[in-house]
């Protein structure tokens, strides 16, 4: 959790197949807001589940990015996804496994605009900026420099984070 004075919160439980997720809204008193999503033991769930867990995260991410928006997204939101972490590392991965899973479109409004409209969705960058025993740069100024250039609306950062306990391993998204 945030250890930030907590301004706003509320708590459902949705179930997911035979077991129930708890998702944790918080608003901050600092007008920032974060959402838990505590899922169980990904590894216990049945790959029936995953479509809905992934879902579930998806529909997280939108009301978030909306809340901070003021509106909903469309084809001129300009979103970067930015992937930190060690991808030579499996603990520290997460961030740079998801950019590769991404599909890019920012490009596609330059070079093949009927594309870019075609497909209706917004204008997405991403990086992995890597760490800085690799670049001998800060994380933040890469990423930084990159939003200078692209000028998004949201920058999405994915990071592997440490948990208080073991429990929330490969349980719990924040």
């Amino acid at each position: 959790e945030s250890g930030r004075p907590c301004a706003a919160s509320e708590e459902e439980t949705i179930l997911i197949g035979a077991q129930p997720v708890t998702v944790t809204r918080r608003r901050e008193a600092d007008g920032g807001s974060t959402a838990t999503v505590a899922c169980g033991r990904i590894t216990e769930r049945g790959e029936e589940d995953i479509p809905a867990l992934a879902e579930l995260l998806a529909d997280e991410l939108y009301r978030m990015a909306t809340d901070m928006l003021g509106r909903d997204l469309d084809a001129n939101t300009r979103i970067l996804v930015v992937g930190l972490g060690n991808a030579d590392m499996t603990p520290d991965a997460i961030g740079p496994g998801t950019v590769r899973r991404l599909t890019v479109t920012r490009h596609l409004r330059d070079y093949d605009e009927s594309l870019y409209n075609a497909l209706g969705c917004c204008e997405l960058a991403a990086m992995s900026p890597g760490v800085m025993g690799q670049t001998g740069m800060e994380s933040g100024e890469l990423v930084r420099g990159a939003a200078t250039l692209t000028h998004p609306d949201l920058v999405v950062a994915i990071d592997a984070l440490a948990a208080r306990s073991c429990e929330r391993l490969a349980s719990t998204v924040q």
